[in-house]
C-alpha cells in the first residue's frame, strides 16, 4: 500500500510543479503584452535602424576621429619625437652646436690650411716630391705637422661630419622643421586642448 499511496502522491507534486510552470509562464506571457503595448519595442527598432543607417556611422567616425590619440595633430606630434630620436638627426644637432665644427669653419678659411690644400694635391698628383722642390717639400710638412690642420682632418674624416654633411640639406631635416613649426604653432595647441 506504501508503495501505491507514494506513487498518487508523486503524481500530485508533479501536477503542482505543472501548475506552477504554467502560472509563470501566463505571467511572462502578460508582461511580454504589456510589453508590446507599451511602444518600447518600437522604440528599440527606431534606435536600431537609426545606429546602422551611414549618417549615423559617419557622425560616429566624425566623433571618434575628434579624439586626441584618432587625430592628425596625435600622429604629427608622435612623428615629430620619433625624427627628434633619430640617430642621425641627433648626431647633426650634436655636431652643428659644437666648438669642433666651429674651429672647422674658421680653420678652412685660413690661408694655412687653403695652402696645405694645395701642396697635398701637388704632392699626391706627383707634381712636389722631396727632390724636384726641396723648400715646397718642407713647407708641405711642416704643415702637414700642424695640430691645427690635424684637428681639422680628422673632423672632416670623421663619421660625425659625414653625418652632418648628409643632413644637412636632407629632407629629413626639412620636415622635422616643418613639423617643429607646426606643433609648436599657437593653432596646434588650441586646437589639441579642443581635442584633449
Amino acid at each position: 500500500m506504501s508503495i501505491f499511496l507514494y506513487l498518487k502522491l508523486r503524481k500530485v507534486s508533479n501536477t503542482e510543479l505543472f501548475e506552477r510552470k504554467r502560472i509563470e509562464l501566463q505571467s511572462d506571457y502578460e508582461k511580454y503584452k504589456l510589453f508590446l503595448k507599451s511602444g518600447k519595442i518600437e522604440r528599440y527598432k527606431t534606435l536600431e535602424s537609426e545606429i546602422s543607417s551611414n549618417k549615423f556611422q559617419e557622425n560616429k567616425k566624425n566623433i571618434e576621429s575628434k579624439r586626441y590619440k584618432n587625430s592628425s595633430l596625435y600622429r604629427d606630434e608622435k612623428e615629430l619625437k620619433k625624427l627628434q630620436k633619430a640617430k642621425k638627426i641627433r648626431t647633426y644637432f650634436k655636431v652643428k652646436n659644437s666648438a669642433k665644427l666651429l674651429a672647422f669653419n674658421k680653420m678652412k678659411d685660413t690661408e694655412e690650411f687653403n695652402e696645405f690644400i694645395k701642396l697635398k694635391k701637388g704632392v699626391d698628383a706627383g707634381n712636389i716630391t722631396k727632390q724636384k722642390q726641396p723648400e715646397v717639400w718642407i713647407r708641405y710638412k711642416k704643415l702637414k705637422q700642424s695640430n691645427d690642420i690635424k684637428q681639422c682632418f680628422k673632423f672632416k674624416n670623421s663619421k660625425a661630419f659625414q653625418v652632418y654633411n648628409e643632413m644637412e640639406d636632407s629632407n629629413d631635416l626639412k620636415h622635422l622643421f616643418t613639423l617643429k613649426e607646426k606643433v609648436n604653432s599657437k593653432e596646434f595647441r588650441i586646437e589639441k586642448n579642443s581635442l584633449s
